[in-house]
């Protein structure tokens, strides 16, 4: 008969190793730059409603099982374009408000319309993540 003790340290470890197991368990199936156009040719208000938007759809819509790696960058001119959220995979709640925080805390860059930049970006940024996965 198994003492107490001994069933307590199967049990710790049963769930400590389903735990890890199933963490990284989920592959990633989505990985998505999103690129915000914040270049002169938007308005504020443009901008702002870009922002409200994306907010929206990505809390409906990103799963918050490990399986998709988002990134946001915004583009102006080349020089302007910056990475408001590296790539980040969404294993939880927490991680979607991460995301989430990022779109609604950009302000506008103004300037001219880099947009080929700013595709350079995320996609960089993009593969630099996954390839520590072995997936770029």
């Amino acid at each position: 008969m198994l003492s107490l003790k001994k069933l307590k340290l199967t049990v710790g470890l049963a769930i400590a190793m389903g735990l890890s197991a199933t963490a990284n368990a989920i592959p990633i199936q989505t990985a998505l730059s999103i690129v915000i156009d914040g270049s002169g040719s938007i308005s504020t208000s443009e901008f702002a409603t870009q922002r409200t938007a994306y907010a929206d759809v990505l809390s409906d819509l990103v799963p918050t099982n490990g399986s998709a790696v988002l990134n946001v960058i915004q583009f102006s001119s080349a020089s302007s374009t910056q990475v408001e959220q590296t790539a980040i995979r969404i294993n939880d709640a927490t991680d979607l408000a991460t995301l989430i925080d990022a779109i609604n805390a950009m302000t506008r860059l103004g300037g001219s319309t880099a947009i080929g930049r700013g595709i350079e970006l995320g996609y960089t940024d993009m593969d630099t993540y996954l390839a520590s996965f072995g997936a770029g």
